[in-house]
């Protein structure tokens, strides 16, 4: 995410940094979610805080709390797409 923040220099909410975001930064967050799923609330958390910080890097989101901002940015939380890749996992077994 350091690479992101300074390489792009205008930050305003663009379809650029978005993009950048999720096939860069997203994509070794969940890396093999399915397989390898975070037990502990503490390493939950820690990958976040990863998200957390990728929308305070917009000045317009600064002010809003997290939930805001996700909505703002169009993005889901970490938790929340490892619970639907989860459930996508299951049906596939099903």
């Amino acid at each position: 995410m350091g690479l992101v923040a300074r390489s792009v220099k205008h930050r305003n909410i663009s379809i650029t940094v978005w993009c950048i975001y999720k096939s860069v930064v997203r994509y070794h967050l969940e890396y093999s979610t399915s397989v390898w799923n975070t037990q502990y609330q503490k390493d939950k958390l820690l990958l976040e805080k990863v998200q957390r910080r990728f929308t305070r890097l917009f000045d317009d989101l600064r002010p809003k709390n997290y939930k805001d901002s996700l909505e703002v940015l169009q993005l889901w939380s970490l938790e929340e797409r490892r619970h639907r890749s989860d459930l996508i996992e299951r049906f596939k077994m099903a």
